[in-house]
């Protein structure tokens, strides 16, 4: 549906009355604040639901935001298992969450070092109205930067860090009274309804997340009482014009107190979900909400005989004749090499039909030897192409592969490894769904078929490059489970993709 102009209005200030700051877009300095211009002063009517197939969704707020995403050197963006967003990507690649590395990233600079652009517009540590540098920018000061990005719809979770230690630039009072405590729930959610209006008054949708419970504060801080005040005014807003509830707070909070957190679901910091947590968020939660407001489809072709640089029979994984090393065992279609890279859990390899394709099948069978490691790995090396004809230095490749787990007892991370280069020099790499080892010991609860995708890589203007290649798939799981499972992996797709820039207005 096309946005029709309505009214010519003034935008909700973003400055509520506790706070001094302007809203903000590129910061023209950064000396404790960001200076910018105001919102656009228009008035767009909302779009009519669903949204057609590919409608850009943007992650916006702070670190529950960023972890989808990190820094590879000077080469590219990953992808993180613990993003939320990510995790509803990959089980139905029916949105848009476009983002890539951009070292000209306006927050590039000023202590943050966030060299991507695009869809994620989240920074760890970045309080609502802050202007400390290495915490953030705060999220209001960004808002109209993150609204000039054209998201259809904004998935917005704000606030953690003002309740956690305040916002040294605004006067609220805090939680416990005084300057410098926690934010109080009033103060909080002024700042999220400020950015809810300014986004719906321009025709964006806003799914408004509930906040995370913690566990890095004592049982009986009043900070977890703030946490439930912000999230019951969350709650209220439904059915609030251009706004949908993402509500994950009941699975995430200990059963056994309200101060406390499910602990299956975070990472050791206690604050961030982890890949369980990820999982149950971002598919259980988050993903219902996007259904219902995105029409159905993928946005990319899962044919692997189509534009893709791997040749169809390595594509379909014909052949039988690939290689196996350190102990792995069984059958490998040709060209691939399956190596059990840590550990001595059986590793055993299959090739299943699949319709049109086949899928390598490893079947693990953990074992709790000596190694010094809580985990163990297993990698599947994929055949690299040679001088790939019709790419040029400049070009945007993207790589998609098939990941299925149906097993009560599972891996706990699978990622992907893929790069762009010059013999064994990388020119432009990434990894996609990767984790921290801490991770890699942790059942992950995922179950059905997921695509793993990197993110848009750019070859680098100028760059010399011969091959498409090192890409490696790496399955860990804890050596401690006392099941075995089956991974199935299908349909690597190595593929040109058009700029990804322009619909996000860059």
């Amino acid at each position: 549906m096309r946005r029709v102009v309505i009214a010519l209005v003034a935008l909700i200030s973003l400055t509520g009355p506790s706070s001094s700051q302007t809203s903000g877009t590129v910061p023209t300095a950064f000396a404790g604040a960001s200076a910018a211009p105001s919102l656009p002063g228009t008035l767009i009517a909302l779009p009519a639901l669903p949204l057609p197939t590919g409608a850009r969704v943007e992650g916006f707020g702070d670190s529950f935001t960023q972890f989808n995403a990190f820094s590879i050197g000077t080469l590219a963006v990953g992808q993180s298992a613990s993003g939320v967003i990510e995790a509803a990507l990959a089980a139905d690649p029916r949105f848009n969450f476009d983002y890539w590395y951009d070292p000209a990233s306006p927050w590039a600079g000023a202590g943050q070092g966030i060299q991507w652009s695009g869809a994620n517009q989240g920074i760890a540590g970045d309080h609502l109205v802050d202007g400390r540098v290495g915490n953030g920018f705060g999220i209001l000061n960004r808002t109209a930067y993150a609204l000039s990005r054209n998201p259809q719809i904004l998935i917005l979770n704000a606030g953690t860090n003002s309740i956690n230690s305040g916002d040294p630039a605004s006067a609220d009072p805090g939680a416990t009274g005084g300057a410098g405590n926690g934010a109080s729930a009033a103060y909080v959610t002024g700042k999220l309804d400020a950015i809810i209006s300014n986004a719906t008054q321009r025709g964006i949708w806003v799914v408004l997340s509930t906040l995370y419970p913690r566990a890095d504060w004592p049982v009986g801080d009043l900070r977890h009482q703030v946490i439930r005040d912000v999230n019951t005014w969350v709650r209220a807003q439904a059915g609030r014009s251009g706004v949908k509830i993402l509500d994950p707070y009941d699975a995430l909070v200990s059963s056994t107190g309200p101060d406390g957190i499910n602990t299956s679901l975070f990472s050791s910091d206690n604050v961030h979900p982890g890949p369980a947590g990820a999982y149950v968020i971002g598919v259980q939660y988050l993903l219902p909400v996007l259904q219902s407001m995105i029409a159905a489809g993928t946005i990319f072709s899962t044919d692997v005989t189509l534009a893709n640089y791997l040749a169809s029979s390595i594509a379909q994984m014909n052949g039988t004749t690939g290689t196996l090393q350190n102990g792995a065992t069984g059958t490998v279609p040709t060209g691939y090499v399956v190596n059990r890279t840590r550990g001595t859990s059986g590793v055993a390899a299959s090739i299943e039909a699949a319709g049109t394709y086949n899928r390598i099948v490893l079947a693990v069978n953990p074992l709790n030897d000596a190694l010094g490691t809580a985990y163990h790995q297993a990698d599947i090396q994929f055949p690299p192409v040679i001088a790939p004809a019709g790419l040029a230095a400049g070009d945007w490749i993207q790589m998609y592969l098939h990941v299925e787990a149906n097993d009560a007892a599972s891996f706990s991370v699978a990622r992907m490894t893929a790069s762009v280069g010059q013999g064994s020099t990388a020119r432009v790499a990434q990894i996609a769904m990767n984790e921290s080892s801490v991770q890699f010991s942790t059942s992950y609860p995922g179950r059905g078929g997921y695509w793993i995708v990197t993110k848009p890589m750019q070859i680098p203007p100028g760059a010399i490059f011969d091959r498409i290649g090192g890409t490696i798939l790496s399955i860990y799981w804890p050596k401690t489970m006392s099941s075995s499972f089956t991974a199935k992996i299908d349909r690597p797709i190595y593929r040109k993709i058009a700029d990804p820039r322009p619909p996000w207005g860059l």
